[in-house]
């Protein structure tokens, strides 16, 4: 959601466009893709996070995104792979 925010106020901005109001921007924070940061709540009280970050900058949004949800949570792994 962060990355996809900041591109669209980067373009807003560019573009002039109309002001969005608060509850467009609540619904389009509730817009989910398969694979961007799927949370998965395991049955122990765990969350699996799936994200198909594929390059650095997808990676570093990724965890400033579970950094955000999760700030006091302890990630005990994060998996990434970039070729």
């Amino acid at each position: 959601w962060l990355l996809a925010y900041q591109t669209f106020k980067y373009i807003h901005n560019r573009d002039s466009l109309l002001k969005l109001t608060n509850s467009q921007l609540d619904a389009a924070s509730l817009i989910t893709v398969p694979g961007r940061m799927q949370a998965h709540e395991l049955t122990d009280g765990r969350t699996l996070i799936i994200d198909v970050s594929h390059n650095a900058q997808k990676i570093q949004t990724l965890c400033a995104s579970v950094q955000a949800m999760y700030p006091h949570a302890q990630i005990s792994t994060l998996i990434s792979m970039v070729e």
